[in-house]
């Protein structure tokens, strides 16, 4: 599906502030209320907009520590892949977790209060899940840049 210059407009700004009024929306991408509404509602319908969140402050709910998790399998079928993957959505203190090429096989993020807090993790959880070969912890020491958004480009033409 296409998405022309307001579309991708209406992301970017809707990606910047996801409460923003209809009203101010409309008047960003200089067209109507109705039309800006109608064209929001077909992003959602089209899955282009896949939802809203509240972005909640780490440190303020006892989740300061977070973790860049390489994990390795021993074994790479099919369905020991899919064991992992159903495992690794339980887990509330994973917050991403990518299935990636090179020499790991997923790099999770981690989130938790402190060390303790991630030793546990690893040690009670996953550490036992089966077909674990290999996990190495980067910590986060500090955080540069993080975002949700997209760079959504503007269309070619």
């Amino acid at each position: 599906m296409p998405l022309d210059t307001t579309d991708r407009r209406i992301l970017n700004l809707l990606q910047e502030d996801g409460r923003m009024t209809n009203a101010r929306l409309a008047e960003e991408v200089a067209i109507s209320p109705s039309a800006t509404l109608e064209r929001v509602r077909r992003l959602e319908r089209l899955r282009v907009i896949l939802g809203y969140r509240a972005i909640a402050n780490p440190e303020t709910v006892d989740c300061g520590t977070s973790a860049f998790v390489a994990v390795s399998l021993a074994a790479h079928e099919k369905q020991a892949l899919e064991v992992f993957e159903s495992r690794v959505r339980e887990f509330p203190e994973v917050t991403a977790c990518y299935h990636v090429a090179g020499g790991m096989d997923f790099l999770l993020k981690v989130v938790v209060k402190d060390i303790p807090a991630y030793r546990e993790f690893v040690v009670k959880r996953l550490s036992r899940l089966p077909n674990i070969g290999h996990v190495e912890t980067s910590f986060v020491l500090d955080t540069v840049k993080e975002t949700t958004a997209l760079p959504i480009p503007e269309p070619e033409g």
